[in-house]
């Protein structure tokens, strides 16, 4: 069956400051034909000039304590259950990913409360933890429907490193890959989804020495944005925040829309949140 949505509809728009650092031996290129138009580029240009004068891009590698990365390495097969078979990652994507256990939770609500999703984006996928859970889930009771997952992300690097993580998994044949930026794809593709997802850049690991995390603060968009760019994408739209957010911030942000707000626990720890809303709330 031809796929329902054309695959790599855009080069690079924009890398937002982010300096992706492959580990040892891993692939960097990627090929990519396709056209942006004048105004999405301006657009774009406009908003990463907007993104570095506020810095906000400043916990790349290179500032990330060894010690840090350290942490998340240890537990890197609660991040990805198949790490030693050849999982790509970049540095800074140890403490990106969403730990597999919570990304397949996720997509079991998505699987549940939309029972017949067949289109679902991931805005922020990076290198695809949550892009491959929703494909493991979404398409198991029909797999000969594609494609179920469309995974946007900037940073080509990444994207390429999503298409080899997939392959581990065996659903690179069910996740359409577009390098670009998501606004400018959403300005596209609106309401053309049955779900949406986003894991939005938080501003790097410093969160966790907040008591209280400002959803207002989070760089390089704040938490009002992700929302209302989901709600472009479908309703039935979950976005994946810091633990300590402040959660009162969050009724400005819905006004007369239904949200549930769950607690992601691991091992006993509190490690994100997820606020759900559409469909995708529980009754």
């Amino acid at each position: 069956m031809q796929a329902r949505f054309p695959p790599a509809l855009y080069s690079q728009v924009a890398f937002l400051g982010d300096v992706a650092e492959p580990l040892p031996s891993m692939s960097t290129g990627v090929a990519v034909s396709a056209t942006v138009t004048a105004s999405e580029q301006e657009q774009s240009t406009a908003r990463d000039a907007r993104v570095r004068r506020r810095g906000t891009e400043r916990h790349v590698t290179r500032r990330v304590k060894r010690r840090t990365i350290d942490r998340y390495v240890a537990r890197k097969h609660i991040l990805w259950s198949r790490f030693d078979e050849g999982i790509q990652m970049t540095w800074n994507s140890f403490y990106e990913v969403t730990p597999e256990p919570i990304a397949l939770h996720i997509a079991t609500r998505f699987q549940t409360r939309i029972a017949d999703s067949l289109l679902v984006a991931d805005l922020f996928a990076g290198v695809g933890s949550n892009a491959i859970a929703m494909a493991r889930l979404l398409t198991k009771d029909a797999p000969q429907r594609l494609p179920y997952v469309v995974a946007v992300d900037h940073n080509a690097v990444k994207c390429e490193m999503l298409q080899q993580n997939a392959r581990i998994y065996g659903v690179a044949q069910r996740i359409d890959v577009v390098i670009g930026d998501a606004f400018a794809f959403v300005r596209r593709w609106r309401r053309m989804f049955d779900g949406g997802f986003a894991s939005p850049p938080w501003g790097g690991p410093a969160y966790r020495r907040r008591p209280v995390y400002n959803l207002d603060a989070m760089r390089p968009y704040c938490a009002s944005e992700i929302f209302r760019l989901g709600w472009q994408v479908s309703p039935n739209f979950a976005v994946l925040l810091p633990r300590n957010s402040d959660v009162s911030q969050l009724a400005e942000i819905a006004r007369r829309r239904p949200l549930e707000v769950e607690e992601n626990w691991l091992e006993g720890r509190l490690i994100t949140l997820t606020v759900y809303s559409g469909a995708l709330v529980q009754p």
